[in-house]
């Protein structure tokens, strides 16, 4: 059969998404598979789609979302059925595995996967290809006779190593690995899951849903395979870099350090880059010392907030401003990089607990910092807060497909959406003028050199967002001179 997967990608998404690779080269073992991928396809959206569908001619459409990007998913969809009415459309990911029913309700859409789909999808496109009933596939609901079939949901795959390597051939690479944001990098994961229990993020509602184990780990050796395969396949493209996008980058200790170890013993840390995400609790010198040298250049950290009820009585985070000043100076002392996620106009948020996020940055100097507004996702409990303060979710927005930055969709009696918003945008304006200044001192002339060239001819070209411009400065340059002080010059 052929299958063709979509990661509805028409606003400002831009990257191979990690999760749809690994489903496609799941499924290209029994099938011909294909990534309709919209990213340089934005304002001609439909017109590629057409053209896609008459060209791979496709069996089955797969469509991967989040709540951010579903409506877009949805209107891809809908112009396929306008077309092609028989053709078969599956919807998976996070929000239709937390919202399956609310998915299945638009007419378009005619099955959901529920879950991992490396081992599910396979078997659903198996029964369909031999015309065998879909009732029992595991993690698979469908509709028959205008009723919903549920199956019992699969278990989560417990063996990550079993899992084979995602192969990047369905995306073009070659331009991805030139193209700011996603330059030089490639995406991995080390494990999958969270043990923690935040209340704005889907992982304690997905641990809810998905049986068995929740936190697992690829052994140390497989994923430097996996980075030594990348390497031999796109070193000459220029990859350089690896992003890990573990929650919290292998929380288990003994596969950690086995990792650094092994990494140095190939050379790799002085060749390929990487960095990660991680809870300030849990950096130590121990940890920021083998992390440093093993290559990792740096640390993504979830500050959320400058104030401490917010992050660890609404978001139950449970990490202080303490312990994220004393994380942000053990890796400074180490020489790794930072960059804090904030997020304003949360539950309870007040004018002064936004101004103590602002000042938290600007006290701790990371390199990098990201603000955005505070989204709603479904089934989390920060939903039950919410409602508690009398605040309410205007639902029917999702449909405009809201960035992180411009829009709130939470309405609320201790903040105004109309002064968060302002708030946001004059935040954002100060750290673009700072930036600015950073971009002048690190490289005067080529910083405006390198501006010119991403808004003359990057932009315009790609489609790709004014943020970006950062990527292709900044952090270039930050990159640049971390390689200098710590030996790597390749």
């Amino acid at each position: 059969m052929k299958i063709a997967l979509i990661f509805p990608n028409l606003r400002g998404e831009f990257s191979p998404t990690l999760g749809l690779t690994y489903l496609a080269t799941a499924l290209a073992q029994y099938h011909r598979v294909s990534i309709m991928d919209f990213t340089f396809h934005k304002k001609w959206w439909k017109k590629f789609l057409q053209t896609q569908m008459r060209i791979f001619k496709p069996d089955i459409i797969g469509v991967s979302c989040f709540t951010f990007n579903f409506y877009d998913g949805l209107r891809i969809a809908q112009e396929v059925k306008k077309d092609h009415p028989d053709i078969s459309i599956i919807f998976g990911g996070i929000h239709p595995t937390l919202m399956p029913i609310e998915t299945l309700k638009y007419d378009e859409i005619d099955a959901v996967c529920i879950g991992e789909g490396e081992i599910t999808f396979p078997e659903y496109l198996n029964n369909i290809e031999k015309g065998i009933s879909l009732k029992g596939v595991e993690g698979i609901w469908y509709k028959e006779n205008g009723q919903i079939i549920k199956n019992k949901i699969r278990p989560l795959i417990e063996d990550l190593d079993s899992i084979p390597f995602p192969n990047w051939r369905f995306w073009n690479m070659d331009l991805y690995l030139k193209v700011p944001p996603h330059n030089n990098v490639i995406d991995m994961l080390g494990s999958r899951g969270c043990p923690y229990n935040c209340t704005y993020c889907s992982n304690h509602a997905l641990r809810q849903i998905l049986p068995g184990k929740y936190l697992r780990f690829r052994s140390a050796e497989n994923i430097i395979e996996e980075i030594k395969q990348l390497k031999e396949r796109y070193w000459r493209k220029g990859f350089r870099h690896i992003y890990f996008w573990d929650e919290n980058f292998i929380l288990d200790k003994r596969i950690f350090n086995r990792f650094c170890q092994l990494y140095k013993e190939e050379g790799l840390h002085k060749e390929i880059i990487w960095t990660v995400n991680m809870r300030a609790d849990l950096i130590t010198d121990d940890w920021a010392e083998k992390a440093k040298k093993a290559g990792c250049y740096q640390v993504r950290l979830g500050v959320e907030t400058g104030s401490d009820y917010i992050r660890n009585v609404i978001y139950n985070k449970k990490i202080t401003n303490e312990q994220i000043k004393k994380s942000t100076h053990i890796l400074k002392k180490n020489d790794i990089m930072m960059r804090f996620n904030i997020m304003l106009g949360g539950p309870c948020e007040t004018i002064e607990t936004m101004k103590s996020s602002v000042r938290l940055v600007d006290e701790l100097q990371p390199e990098i910092m990201f603000f955005a507004i505070f989204q709603p996702l479904p089934k989390t409990e920060i939903l039950n807060t919410i409602k508690k303060i009398r605040g309410f979710v205007l639902e029917d927005q999702w449909k405009d497909n809201p960035d992180f930055w411009s829009k709130s969709l939470v309405k609320q009696p201790h903040l105004s959406q109309r002064f968060l918003e302002n708030f946001t945008r004059k935040t954002l304006l100060k750290y673009v003028w700072k930036f600015f200044w950073l971009g002048l001192r690190m490289r005067q002339l080529k910083f405006l050199k390198d501006l010119i060239v991403f808004f003359t001819k990057i932009k315009p070209k790609h489609h790709i967002l004014t943020i970006y411009a950062s990527y292709h400065t900044i952090r270039n340059y930050q990159n640049e001179d971390w390689k200098i002080r710590n030996g790597i010059t390749l």
